[in-house]
Parts: structure tokens; C-alpha cells; sequence
């Protein structure tokens, strides 16, 4: 197990897991997108509730609570048993959206935005990754949260210059991170900004 791993090997699996989860599990050829295919990508358990709003007079959820809530785990106890491959996407998930959530977490940190905005961009984004997943093809989970970023930004009293986010962004050290000015597009290749628009 990881607690008998040496320190140095633990964060080079980590590294290896986050590219894997970020990019590598996304490729035109990867044997996921059939399996997908077959078991949509969805967000396990008790996270779901991740995709609606708060109700009236919910308390907004910390930073803390939106990563716990993408902890991998064992299946919540009034949940039926799902089938095999069922479960290890389920699993996957979880560390995807946990993934997502924190460098989601980290970028709006880094550009001070407050928690409600932050709580209303993890729900967009878990909306995006289930209901558009095929966004991700050949692509990085970075591009589809830094877009998210942007055009929630875009959207408040906390708008940002697509420009800023980016330089933020490529100003923050973190494993596997994405290229920003060479992202697939229909037909070619472009930055960024030309994937949002």
C-alpha cells in the first residue's frame, strides 16, 4: 500500500496518475471512450448532488468540502452493487472530478475569487464533463476548467481577461499541466481562447 511506498515514488505515481486522469485516459485511441460509451461518465454517489443548485438557505459548501466529496471510497451503504466495469468508472471518476475540482480550486485561489463563485463553477464544470465528455477528446482536463473559469468569470461581478487566467495559469506549478496555445480544434489547432469561442 502507499504508506509503505518511499516518499520519491509516491509523488512520481501521483505525477504519473494526475497526466494519466488529466490527458492520457482522453485520447482518440483510448479504450475508455468505448467503455463510455457503454457506461456514460456520471458523478458517483452522494457527489451528485454536486449538479443542482443549493436549495434556498443551504449553507455554501467550503473548498474543503467540494474536494471531500470526490474522495475515492467504497460505495455509499444504501447503494445497490454496481457491476464491475460500472464500478472501476465510477472510481475513475472520482479521481477525475477530484482532479478537476482541485486545480479548479487552485486557479480561482489564485485569482481570488470568492466561494459562492467557486461552488457555482464546480457545478458547471460536473455538468460539462458529464454531458459534454467528448469535449475532452484529445484534449487536457485543464482547458475544459479553465473555459469554465472564464466564462463563469465573464458572467459575474468577477470578470477576468481570458489573457490573465491563462498567464496565471501557466504561472502555477502543478503536475501535467496543459499547453494553452496548441489545443485541438475541428480541423486544426489553435489556443485556447479560439477552443471557447
Amino acid at each position: 500500500t502507499e504508506q509503505y511506498l518511499p516518499a520519491a515514488l509516491t509523488k512520481h505515481l501521483k505525477v504519473v496518475e494526475d497526466r494519466i486522469l488529466a490527458q492520457l485516459a482522453w485520447t482518440d485511441d483510448s479504450p475508455l471512450w468505448r467503455e463510455l460509451a457503454r457506461c456514460p461518465l456520471r458523478v458517483p454517489g452522494q457527489t451528485a448532488s454536486f449538479l443542482s443548485p443549493p436549495g434556498a438557505g443551504a449553507s455554501m459548501p467550503s473548498p474543503g468540502d467540494i474536494l471531500n466529496q470526490f474522495t475515492p471510497g467504497e460505495p455509499v451503504a444504501d447503494q445497490p452493487a454496481a457491476p464491475g466495469v460500472e464500478r472501476a468508472l465510477d472510481f475513475f471518476a472520482r479521481k477525475l472530478f477530484r482532479l478537476a475540482a482541485r486545480n479548479l480550486l487552485r486557479i480561482c485561489e489564485t485569482l481570488r475569487i470568492g466561494t459562492p463563485m467557486v461552488r457555482k463553477a464546480t457545478t458547471c464544470l460536473n455538468r460539462i464533463l458529464v454531458q459534454s465528455t467528448a469535449l475532452l477528446k484529445n484534449r487536457h482536463v485543464d482547458h475544459i476548467v479553465l473555459c469554465t473559469v472564464y466564462g463563469l468569470c465573464k458572467l459575474s461581478e468577477a470578470e477576468q481577461p481570458f489573457k490573465n487566467i491563462v498567464f496565471k495559469y501557466r504561472h502555477m506549478e502543478w503536475n501535467a499541466k496543459a499547453s494553452c496555445g496548441k489545443v485541438p480544434l475541428d480541423g486544426g489547432t489553435g489556443d485556447i481562447i479560439e477552443f471557447y469561442n
